[in-house]
């Protein structure tokens, strides 16, 4: 009997400790892979925050001045999600479009995704200087000053005129924004509004 509780006792320890080490090379994996395309894009993954959501959904929703106008909507550097899965539960009626190329933080979109029941959403992960963006109404971003300025040529080259572009702190450099709202938090976060000419 003894030796019995004894060999129970044993493994559950090398259980344990097996699940112990699996999780840490899973998250030694995870982070390894965060940093390498932090480094690769050259921008991390960071999530949009309430306030500047409320602001942009908002923004969209009075777009050419009719809430449902907006059929092809595509979000560039999704991240986790999380703004994507709002869009697609304010605009049902519109395609969403969201590319991440980060596993993790793809993987973390797809999730919510399937959790949030998001319908009239489409998960990519690819690279969006490959993504052909021709179809987009809007285009909306939350990028890099340095990744803007190399978007600002693919959206001259891609986008049909009347489309709109949303990008939330920065600029897109050498275009005139249509509207400019200003959010309501720490850091007055500015929400750009342009239209392609």
């Amino acid at each position: 009997m003894w030796e019995s509780l004894i060999h129970i006792t044993y493994f559950n320890q090398m259980f344990s400790s097996t699940i112990t080490i699996l999780l840490i090379i899973c998250y030694l994996l995870a982070g390894t892979s965060i940093v390498f395309y932090t480094l690769k894009n050259g921008i991390s993954p960071m999530p949009t925050s309430t306030k500047v959501k409320k602001d942009l959904l908002s923004m969209i929703k009075g777009l050419d001045g009719k809430p449902d106008s907006i059929q092809r909507i595509y979000e560039l550097g999704s991240g986790t999600g999380s703004l994507s899965c709002a869009i697609s539960r304010q605009m049902t009626s519109a395609t969403i479009i969201a590319c991440e190329n980060s596993p993790i933080p793809y993987v973390f979109s797809v999730i919510r995704a399937k959790l949030t029941r998001c319908q009239n959403l489409t998960l990519k992960r690819e690279n969006f200087d490959q993504l052909n963006i021709t179809p987009a109404e809007l285009i909306i971003c939350y990028l890099s000053t340095e990744i803007m300025v190399n978007l600002s040529c693919k959206f001259k080259k891609e986008l049909r005129p009347g489309s709109f572009i949303i990008s939330h702190t920065f600029a897109l450099p050498k275009w005139t924004p249509e509207k400019i709202i200003y959010v309501n938090d720490f850091y007055r976060t500015p929400i750009y509004l342009y239209r392609v000419q």
